[in-house]
């Protein structure tokens, strides 16, 4: 329970990316291409929470 609470934090948002945006298989060839798609999957995401924390009214 205790690695549990500290490793749920850093794996949820690649549980995200992977189950939401698809991110568990890349289908570009070169290693920019795969950069790039890689940062818009983590900008979506980013852009997911803030939503979420807006809803919530977390932030302002």
């Amino acid at each position: 329970m205790r690695i549990t609470r500290k490793r749920s934090r850093g794996e949820r948002p690649y549980s995200v990316i992977k189950t939401i945006f698809h991110g568990g298989h890349v289908f570009v060839t070169t290693i920019p291409r795969v950069r790039v798609k890689c940062m818009f999957m983590c900008l979506g995401h980013n852009l997911m929470c803030m939503i979420r924390m807006k809803k919530k009214g977390m932030i302002a």
